[in-house]
Parts: structure tokens; sequence; C-alpha cells
């Protein structure tokens, strides 16, 4: 699918885990994102170090909608 950060858009095939379980479904990511693919700068005044690569982990919980709303 396609991917977004920072106006800046990538193809990205995200690898993930759907549990099916007690009327719900769920779906957990875990992907890396790099600063420079998406065109992030670091500031050089930073006083802390900022990594350069960002881990993004996700969980997604699907239920059925409640028909009486």
């Amino acid at each position: 699918g396609k991917f977004n950060v920072h106006g800046v858009e990538k193809d990205k095939i995200i690898k993930g885990k759907l549990t099916i379980a007690q009327g719900k479904a769920t779906l957990e990511t875990a992907f890396d994102v790099l600063l420079a693919d998406h065109k992030i700068e670091i500031p050089t005044l930073v006083f802390q170090k900022i990594a350069e690569k960002i881990a993004v982990s996700t969980k997604f919980v699907f239920m059925p909608m409640d028909k009486k709303q």
C-alpha cells in the first residue's frame, strides 16, 4: 500500500498478524521508518540523540458495529 509521512509517499508492504477470536479481529504490525526516506532532517542543534530509524508498531481491533446507534 501507500505509506505517507511528512508529505512523502512510499510504496510499502507491511507484514502483520491477524487474529480472530471472541467476535473480534485484531491486526498487529511492526516495521521501521527511515527518516531520510521521508526527507525528515534531524536539526544539528538538538541536545538529545534522535534515531535515524524509527520503530513503529500498531494494533487495530475490529468489532461488529452496534446497529442500535
